[in-house]
């Protein structure tokens, strides 16, 4: 039986809050930054907010708008801090964007700070209905020109717009606007909920205040309320975010950048779904799970694939069948997937020295796929002996170098070790069963690799030779530059409301 101690389990599993940041901007992007500038249009505007996770502090946020002639320039910041795994992770977020009065992207630029991992930075300009995107990863600098569509808004509008409405005349409304965070198009829906109170930081009632609903098409089932004073400040923010209540208030700068206390708050044990026991976890060579969400359609989260089948029982319940893929003795392939899986990317840098004298060690002169994948899986795991969960997502060249990192990191890594081996690769997101802090299922990534015409999973935390019956998937990517951002792949976990139950209904031992 495999069995994790403490230490073994922060060595080998991921989360998803990797995607904490990214996911706070977009559902609270618009209900919470930027009081009334559109009313104020000859000075500069700012505003502060304090961010709760399950009652406890996590971060602050801040927007600075400031007119210029007949353009807006927008300067946000999220500054977040907390437990993962008992060790801190901190990630600050800066997005500028200048915009026309009405809402439409100019230009922008986003830099995720993650220490000890290197910043990203994606610099976007719109010129001639195309977007020009110059994306910078771990010193790397890639271009990429798209068609836009002018009718796309900056996330901002929704803040500079919220003055303009009567909501009892007109209870809707709706936009669709680019997320730089992402670099994906979303369409915010805005619904007045009426006048009511609600409890602020200090634990007072408020006034009666304007109630919204907003939603976006990224996270759908998942829904912001805000409180509107005076038509256009925003006082509070509450919604669900990986399945705990995530609240932000409004208020002075002083409080917002005080500090942040994260002893007593680990956010990916806080996360975890309890599941009863099961015996040899990564050797099964079939478990039907019984998955379901009272507030959510678990068909939703869980994706139908060549070893995970999903049969729907009820709005809530689905009946999850998922079969370990062995490693073909051979694994040569006469189909090709796709180039995508093949080529480099900016989190796969195939070109890179230290991960090409890193992939030749692997069964060194071996052309057999079989054996280069199951040598390849084995030396990640062996080499990534610094398990660091301060780290959100590095990129592969950065994770040669270092060494160190979580699921994410191991993912990576063994993708473009693969790819430059001639085996095509693409990542996987989903659910992995561990056993402590106490039997359950937690959010993970891992690598398939393109074997004998099929997907096989591998994965570089437990170097088995493959994976058994004990990771759900959720999504896949190519991680391809033409792709949404990375940490996109985990955008179905968020979907969960948190009443997520598992319970296995059967289960086949492997030999």
């Amino acid at each position: 039986m495999l069995q994790f101690s403490r230490s073994d389990r922060m060595r080998r599993f991921g989360n998803p809050v990797t995607l904490l940041p990214i996911l706070l901007i977009l559902l609270i992007s618009g209900v919470s930054r930027l009081g009334s500038a559109a009313d104020n249009p000859s000075g500069t505007e700012e505003s502060w907010q304090v961010i709760y996770l399950g009652g406890k502090q996590i971060g602050y946020g801040f927007t600075i708008v400031e007119p210029t002639g007949d353009q807006f320039s927008v300067r946000s910041e999220t500054h977040l801090k907390f437990q993962r795994f008992g060790q801190t992770l901190q990630i600050v977020e800066r997005l500028e964007t200048r915009e026309s009065a009405t809402g439409e992207m100019i230009e922008f630029r986003y830099r995720m700070e993650n220490p000890p991992a290197s910043a990203s930075l994606v610099v976007g300009k719109v010129d001639k209905g195309k977007l020009v995107l110059t994306t910078t990863v771990d010193g790397t600098a890639r271009r990429t020109t798209t068609d836009w569509d002018a009718d796309l808004r900056s996330p901002a509008w929704i803040d500079r717009s919220l003055a303009k409405f009567d909501w009892s005349k007109e209870p809707r409304h709706s936009f669709r606007a680019y997320v730089p965070q992402l670099q994906r198009v979303a369409t915010f829906d805005l619904e007045a909920a009426g006048k009511s109170t609600t409890t602020l930081l200090d634990g007072s009632t408020s006034k009666p205040m304007q109630q919204l609903k907003v939603s976006n098409s990224l996270t759908p089932g998942i829904v912001t309320e805000a409180w509107i004073e005076d038509g256009a400040d925003v006082m509070k923010t509450a919604t669900t975010l990986l399945g705990l209540p995530m609240e932000t208030f409004s208020v002075a700068r002083e409080r917002a950048v005080a500090a942040v206390p994260v002893e007593d708050f680990d956010l990916a044990v806080q996360t975890l779904v309890s599941v009863d026991p099961i015996e040899n976890p990564h050797s099964t060579r079939r478990i039907v799970y019984e998955i379901r969400d009272e507030r959510a359609n678990p068909a939703d989260i869980f994706s139908p694939s060549a070893n995970q089948n999903v049969e729907v029982v009820d709005a809530k319940t689905i009946r999850l069948s998922v079969s370990a893929v062995p490693i073909p003795d051979d694994g040569r392939s006469q189909k090709d997937p796709g180039e995508q899986y093949r080529v480099a990317s900016q989190f796969l840098q195939l070109d890179d020295e230290g991960l090409k004298k890193l992939a030749q060690e692997a069964a060194p002169g071996s052309e057999n796929p079989e054996e280069i994948a199951r040598a390849l899986e084995k030396l990640v795991y062996q080499r990534l002996t610094s398990k660091n969960f301060s780290t959100a997502m590095a990129s592969a060249a950065e994770v040669a170098r270092t060494l160190q990192g979580d699921c994410t990191e191991h993912a990576v890594l063994l993708a473009a070790l693969l790819r430059i081996r001639g085996i095509p690769s693409r990542l996987a997101a989903g659910l992995v069963y561990v056993r402590n802090p106490k039997p359950s299922f937690g959010g993970h990534m891992w690598t398939e690799a393109w074997l004998g015409d099929r997907w096989v999973p591998l994965d570089g935390t437990l170097a088995r030779g493959g994976i058994g019956a004990a990771h759900l998937t959720v999504a896949t990517s190519s991680f391809a530059d033409s792709d949404p951002a990375p940490m996109t792949t985990f955008l179905p976990l968020l979907l969960s409301s948190g009443d997520l139950s598992i319970r296995v209904l059967s289960q086949e031992p492997g030999e």
